[in-house]
């Protein structure tokens, strides 16, 4: 997972807790709106119901009460129905307001003497709407308080919720972008000191784990070119030592090989110490020839290769160490095909490789 994807997350979850959040304060708000404004209104509704109450006996008695008496009941039908968009109180109106009015109406049409019997009617009917009014406002006081507790529930919800909020942020942070962080720290400080990193690459996320590996290539970049400075160095230095030994090397083999061309030219005795003369400046020009593939490996030259006949060098070989051979009492023998053995090498260093394990077989 990339990291931008991961902080996309993040973010996701901070918005949908967030929303979380509002939608509780907005719950609750709604709730307590719907709960507290009815009953306000409410209690205005069950005062003018005692005021209704009370006022039917005085215009029994006067008929210039009637007007107020019916504002009264005009006024409550109205209240009634401004709560009617929260609580259900389409029974009320349906069953005391109409009654009430009807019977109120049959009390004001009736003659003289049906008059008591027509007035007790609205007596009834309104004890029958003072006690529902009454009833109600008794259901809304229980229902705010039902409100206030759960009002204080949804708080420590809404709390709970930012609390999750925070614990949750901070762990997906902490295990996506400040672990990776801790440890792409350590694997610098390793690149630093010059030593591979204590624990695995990272893996993940996908743009630190890539700058991690290019920090891990980077330090075995460096390992590698600061092995070939030390190799460089190393072999500029055996290239020096080379070419003051060959230096050192030559000028007395110069002088043997002289030497032995002169006693060899001069010397009237036996054959044998005209060959062993032509064996000293042979062995001598075996010694320059050495001293040359040296400083061409000093030099890190290419070893120049051609195509060429062996078997002459293998006789060449066995008849330069014939000396060394003959107090052993070892003989070396030449195998080689009759039609020779062509393939792609250099004289001298072959010479050389070959001398060399035969003097260690001859030890």
């Amino acid at each position: 997972m990339t990291l931008r994807l991961r902080l996309l997350l993040v973010y996701l979850i901070v918005v949908l807790l967030s929303v979380a959040t509002v939608g509780v304060a907005v719950y609750e708000l709604n709730r307590t709106q719907s709960i507290y404004g009815p009953l306000l209104v409410w209690h205005d509704v069950v005062w003018d119901s005692h005021r209704l109450r009370a006022a039917f006996p005085a215009i029994r008695q006067a008929d210039d009460g009637e007007r107020e008496f019916e504002n009264l009941l005009t006024g409550v039908q109205q209240k009634i129905a401004s709560v009617g968009g929260y609580i259900d109180v389409d029974y009320m109106r349906d069953w005391y307001i109409i009654r009430l009015r009807q019977a109120y109406q049959a009390w004001k049409d009736a003659p003289p003497q049906e008059r008591a019997a027509a007035a007790q009617t609205v007596a009834e009917r309104l004890d029958d709407l003072t006690d529902a009014v009454e009833l109600l406002r008794v259901r809304l006081n229980d229902a705010a308080e039902q409100q206030r507790t759960n009002k204080w529930v949804l708080v420590g919800a809404a709390m709970a919720l930012a609390i999750l909020h925070v614990a949750v942020i901070g762990w997906l942070l902490r295990l996506w972008l400040l672990r990776p962080m801790e440890r792409l720290n350590r694997q610098v400080a390793a690149l630093a000191q010059d030593r591979p990193p204590p624990e695995p690459l990272l893996t993940a996320p996908r743009e630190l784990a890539s700058l991690a590996t290019a920090l891990d290539q980077a330090r075995q970049s460096l390992a590698a070119y600061r092995q070939q400075l030390i190799d460089g160095e190393r072999l500029t230095t055996i290239g020096q030592f080379a070419a003051q030994l060959a230096h050192n090397l030559r000028n007395p083999l110069a002088s043997i090989r002289a030497a032995a061309q002169v006693a060899a030219r001069h010397d009237r005795g036996p054959d044998y110490v005209r060959e062993r003369m032509d064996e000293i400046i042979a062995s001598v020009d075996r010694l320059n020839r050495w001293i040359g593939g040296l400083m061409e490996i000093a030099r890190r030259e290419p070893t120049p290769m051609r195509h060429a006949d062996v078997v002459p060098l293998l006789h060449q070989i066995r008849e330069a160490l014939r000396p060394e051979l003959t107090p052993k009492e070892i003989t070396l023998a030449v195998e080689a095909p009759e039609e020779g053995l062509i393939c792609a090498h250099d004289p001298a260093t072959l010479e050389q490789a070959l001398v060399a394990m035969v003097v260690n077989a001859i030890e």
